[in-house]
């Protein structure tokens, strides 16, 4: 384990009673690295449900600020299993020697993982759950396995709608009377306006071979829920480019009959990578519950 990995353990704020964790190896003769989340509540009954967590772009498995960490030790409390790993090449997990298309390996790598959650949890049905290229990741591996029963994306591929644009403009003419007075400031500088604008934070991400088309995202829901797959969405102020609004996702996609199988957030003063410790409280409080809500544990037997 990892010193990064040690450090985020040793986080004496995440839950420090029902869960147990352990090292997994998955696959040779290079093996993929992760941990395993159990819970030890009912120790004598299996969960049906577990939930994989993919990698952020090259973020390390323990997520974006210990995302990943803290959702899993959260979902130990509920009795529902995770298991949390390095795509080959990325974190802990070396890399391997293959061929064929990027996304289709990354995809055959989370059936791996899943083959081996399932062999070790008894779990019979999963969630995957991805930030980013990690909201794609899990989209485009549901697709592929019949397994999957939910998906839980931060800030998946949007689309911009005439509403975004509205949104977007307005934006813009509200930022007229600021623009005017930092103008006036440049001319006549005022020595108490020294303060510099805050600057977010690097975004680490994977470059795919190509960006996927409108057509793709709604051939891939729409294959999703004609077998009942559940979504949770949560978009931040990082997709502003492309989302500036709750509820966009349905408009973005309109043929798609989402139905309640669709559940959809938006935190406007969120950073893309969840920076602050109360927006992550929130953010795996809303997952840990939605999980629990819609496909909570279901022990065997």
């Amino acid at each position: 384990m990892s010193a990064v990995e040690a450090t985020r353990e040793s986080d004496r704020s995440l839950p420090q009673v029902c869960y147990e964790e352990s090292v997994v190896r998955v696959g040779t003769p290079v093996p993929l690295n992760g941990v395993l989340t159990n819970s030890r509540l009912g120790k004598g009954a299996q969960s049906a449900l577990c939930v994989v967590m993919l990698n952020s772009g090259l973020l390390h498995h323990v997520g974006t600020c210990g995302l990943s960490v803290r959702l899993a030790r959260s979902l130990a409390n509920l009795g529902i299993p995770s298991v949390r790993f390095d795509f080959s090449g990325i974190g802990d997990s070396p890399p391997r020697r293959s061929s064929g298309d990027y996304r289709d390996r990354m995809d055959a790598e989370v059936i791996e993982i899943m083959d081996h959650a399932q062999q070790a949890t008894g779990a019979q049905m999963f969630i995957l759950f991805g930030l980013c290229s990690g909201a794609f990741g899990s989209f485009t591996a549901a697709q592929k396995d019949h397994r999957v029963v939910g998906v839980i994306q931060i800030a998946p591929h949007s689309f911009r709608t005439p509403k975004w644009y509205l949104n977007h403009y307005a934006a813009k003419l509200r930022r007229v009377p600021r623009f005017l007075r930092r103008l006036v400031q440049k001319v006549q500088p005022d020595e108490k306006s020294t303060t510099p604008d805050a600057v977010d934070v690097i975004q680490y991400e994977v470059d795919s071979d190509s960006e996927p088309t409108r057509a793709e995202i709604s051939g891939g829901y729409a294959k999703l829920l004609g077998r009942g797959v559940r979504f949770l969405v949560l978009m931040t102020q990082g997709e502003s480019e492309t989302y500036n609004y709750q509820g966009q996702m349905r408009e973005m996609l309109p043929d798609i009959e989402f139905g309640d199988y669709l559940e959809e957030h938006f935190f406007p003063r969120t950073r893309h990578i969840i920076t602050e410790p109360e927006d992550q409280q929130q953010i795996v409080q809303l997952m840990v519950d939605w999980c629990g809500r819609h496909l909570g544990p279901r022990p065997n037997g």
